[in-house]
């Protein structure tokens, strides 16, 4: 099996550790530790508040621009409440 496109999130690094452990077991893995950028994605941790902010910004500039809305936009920051679990 190969994929090059996995990011891991987890409020515990022992959980991460594990994880990647057992990963590597059976596959060869390459930790990038800090990412900026993912799949379009711009990633940004606040060092103080430990918050990630995630934006697809090329994206959605796209889709504006495809749909003829670029010049009717307005930026708008939408916030993922705290309690929002994310799955697979």
């Amino acid at each position: 099996m190969y994929t090059n496109d996995c990011i891991i999130f987890s409020n515990s690094d022992n959980t991460i550790n594990n994880l990647l452990a057992n990963l590597s077991t059976t596959f060869l893995l390459e930790d990038q530790v800090n990412v900026q950028d993912y799949l379009g994605i711009c990633i940004t941790k606040d060092p103080v508040t430990q918050s990630i902010h995630m934006a697809q910004l090329g994206l959605i500039d796209s889709v504006l621009q495809d749909l003829n809305l670029m010049q009717d936009s307005k930026v708008k920051d939408t916030l993922l409440s705290a309690s929002c679990i994310l799955i697979r």
